[in-house]
């Protein structure tokens, strides 16, 4: 009977050991992979259904700000106010930019902050204009002529 219990023993550690020293993990949360046990194939549960390449590029009286120039990548959908919070610093009134990189527009003198997509005046506010793949914004602070 000893020899049973013997014997029982060491196959349930055993099989304790082995189960638990497996270095293939189904789920790695470090980089939101999954494995498949049945197809050993790796599924990206961190992979966007929809990317955006947006270029952007910062302006005052019609000349670029060095430096401020970016390329950035984006859900494709967001609204251009979500991607200039994410990406400088930014005021806005009501979803319109009033201060970008505490540079801000100026009632009495008539400069305010504008911009084309596309080469074309945006027709709404940033909080109301979603963008995608591709899109250039041009901002600009300056009069309306």
């Amino acid at each position: 009977m000893k020899k049973v219990v013997n014997l029982f023993t060491v196959s349930l550690l055993s099989t304790f050991l082995f189960t638990g020293c497996d270095s293939n993990d189904a789920e790695n949360p470090e980089n939101g992979a999954v494995e498949d046990n049945q197809s050993d194939e790796t599924i990206d549960t961190n992979e966007n259904d929809e990317n955006a390449i947006v270029s952007i590029v910062i302006q005052e009286n019609g000349e670029a700000i060095e430096g401020w120039e970016q390329e950035v990548e984006v859900e494709e959908g967001m609204t251009l106010l979500e991607v200039m919070h994410e990406n400088y610093d930014v005021e806005d009134d009501g979803g319109f930019i009033t201060s970008i990189e505490e540079l801000s527009q100026d009632e009495e003198e008539g400069n305010w902050w504008l911009f084309d997509i596309n080469g074309e005046m945006a027709p709404a506010g940033a909080g109301d204009t979603h963008l995608e793949d591709g899109d250039e914004v041009v901002w600009n602070l300056g009069g309306m002529d």
